[in-house]
C-alpha cells in the first residue's frame, strides 16, 4: 500500500493594505494561490501587487483571484495583467 500525504499551509493576512509592515511579515514565503479581497478602490490592487513583488512573495507558478471586478478596478487588473 502506498500512502501519500499532502500538506497545505494557509497564511492569512489581515490588516491595512497600505501598511507595509503587514507585507514584510510574509517575507521569506512563496505563495502559489492568492485570494485578494482588498479595499475596492483602483489603487489598492496596484499597491498589493507592488508589495507582492517587492517582498518576492509570488511562487514561480501562481494564481491570483480578485474579489470584484467593478468599482473602477478594471484598469488596475489590466495593468497587472500586462505587467505579468
Amino acid at each position: 500500500m502506498n500512502i501519500s500525504a499532502i500538506i497545505i499551509k494557509i497564511y492569512y493576512l489581515a490588516g491595512d493594505i497600505y501598511d507595509e509592515s503587514c507585507w514584510s511579515k510574509l517575507q521569506g514565503r512563496k505563495f502559489n494561490i492568492i485570494f485578494s479581497d482588498a479595499l475596492h478602490i483602483p489603487d489598492a490592487p496596484l499597491y498589493e501587487f507592488k508589495m507582492l513583488k517587492k517582498y518576492n512573495l509570488l511562487a514561480d507558478k501562481f494564481m491570483i483571484f480578485w474579489d470584484d471586478l467593478n468599482h473602477g478596478l478594471e484598469r488596475s487588473f489590466i495593468h497587472i495583467f500586462d505587467e505579468l
